[in-house]
């Protein structure tokens, strides 16, 4: 299926599917309350950005096998979300890789940085829908030699994101599209359109949830026009301690096709509520 074709299609299909249990908001929320004078509360995922703001830090660690037996990635990934008021937060984050590549000696080297600013509307809250807008901003804190990120270019992505809770069930989607503002005249692409959605159903209360997420990438200018990746990720979140506030999760990334960046990639994140 043509990319175009694949986020309305799947966007039909999980309204379609989370309208089928007709209940309120509030009905079997689990993380009604959950530390937010708004009552509708969106379950953080893998790899899908919430659209909510909220008190959150997040330490990721992943494991990516690279194509072609390139060798193996591990990154470590602290994020820090603070929402002083209900429609707005400013998230940071840091990633730490290092590259065991094969035949070569491995390099351990600080990714690229991000900060964030993130604005919601609770407008339609009655309908369990949020609306989000949002910004990144990528920081040139990696090294290109060391093939970690990049150490020169400003990356700047504007995004808009959408979620809707029905009872159990919760569904989230992103759309952004990334633009390098000095490129010193690499070949780098005009822009990079990245699209994720994420679809999640709370099987125990505040236990145990499950999700599975799509993510996809298309670059638009460059070296590499015309790329498309798309990767698919089942995961599970649970609560092993009886505590919303401190949880875990943890997926298999999949590339469906092409994918420049990994055969497979395990993540595993631990999600702190403050």
């Amino acid at each position: 299926m043509p990319l175009k074709l694949w986020i309305p299609a799947l966007c039909a299909l999980t309204v379609s599917f989370t309208g089928a249990t007709d209940r309120s908001i509030a009905d079997d929320d689990p993380h009604a309350g959950h530390g937010h004078t708004k009552p509708l509360h969106l379950t953080h995922p893998l790899v899908t950005e919430s659209p909510l703001p909220e008190n959150e830090a997040r330490i990721a660690f992943s494991y990516a096998a690279l194509p072609e037996d390139e060798g193996d990635e591990f990154t470590l990934t602290a994020s820090v979300e603070f929402a002083p008021w209900d429609w707005f937060s400013i998230e940071v984050s840091l990633p730490l890789t290092h590259l065991d590549p094969t035949g070569a000696p491995s390099q351990t080297h600080l990714g690229n940085a991000a900060i964030g600013l993130k604005f919601a509307t609770f407008a339609l809250e009655d309908l369990g829908l949020l609306l989000a807008a949002g910004v990144e901003v990528g920081l040139p804190t990696g090294d290109e030699e060391r093939g970690i990120g990049n150490d020169h270019v400003i990356e700047l992505e504007p995004w808009l994101g959408v979620g809707l809770k029905r009872g159990r069930f919760e569904w989230i989607a992103r759309i952004g599209a990334g633009f390098p503002l000095n490129t010193n005249g690499d070949p780098e692409a005009d822009a990079e359109l990245h699209w994720s959605t994420s679809i999640l159903f709370h099987v125990i209360d505040d236990t145990i949830a499950v999700l599975v997420e799509l993510d996809g990438l298309h670059v638009f200018g460059g070296e590499e026009d015309g790329y498309d990746g798309i990767a698919v990720t089942p995961g599970v979140r649970f609560a092993p301690f009886d505590n919303p506030d401190f949880t875990f999760g943890i997926g298999v990334r999949l590339p469906v096709g092409n994918d420049r960046d990994a055969d497979v990639q395990v993540i595993f994140t631990v999600y702190i509520h403050y």
